[in-house]
């Protein structure tokens, strides 16, 4: 069984300067890490993209996955993923020809309100008192955020 690690390295000892530093090194890191991924895939793209997009080609394909063999081994594989995108405006249009069980078992029917539009019923209180009902608030903590003097303890 391996020891725990010393007791200097764990949370509860950092102090506030020490977690925000902490925390900076890490935001950078994942900029740093995204920025070079890409990099990274536009090369891979440069190199191999031409050869997938080929495969996928061959089996009368624009989107799926294709593999390709390395010379000196290995493969290759790239997905290209379906992006699907309806006119809402259209396929209202349709479903209101429709009675309400087939449109509703055909479409995925969601309804949302802005809460801009939300504020504006005060004017209306019978509307609003209808749409409350249906209302659900939960609160979303954010991150804490330090904004420390240099000299924090």
């Amino acid at each position: 069984m391996e020891d725990a690690p010393p007791r200097a390295y764990t949370l509860d000892n950092y102090s506030l300067a020490d977690l925000d530093g902490e925390l900076k090194l890490i935001e950078a890191g994942e900029k740093l890490n995204k920025t070079r991924k890409a990099e990274i895939q536009d090369e891979l793209e440069r190199r191999l993209g031409a050869q997938l997009d080929a495969a996928l080609a061959a089996d009368n394909k624009d989107t799926g996955t294709a593999t390709v063999i390395l010379p000196g081994g290995g493969t290759a594989k790239r997905t290209i993923k379906k992006d699907v995108k309806y006119d809402g405006a259209a396929l209202i249009s349709i479903a209101s020809t429709m009675p309400w069980e087939t449109a509703s078992l055909l479409f995925k029917i969601t309804a949302t309100l802005p809460e801009a539009n939300y504020a504006g019923l005060v004017s209306n209180p019978d509307l609003k008192a209808k749409i409350d009902a249906a209302r659900t608030v939960t609160p979303k903590a954010e991150a804490i955020k330090l904004d420390l003097p240099a000299t924090a303890p």
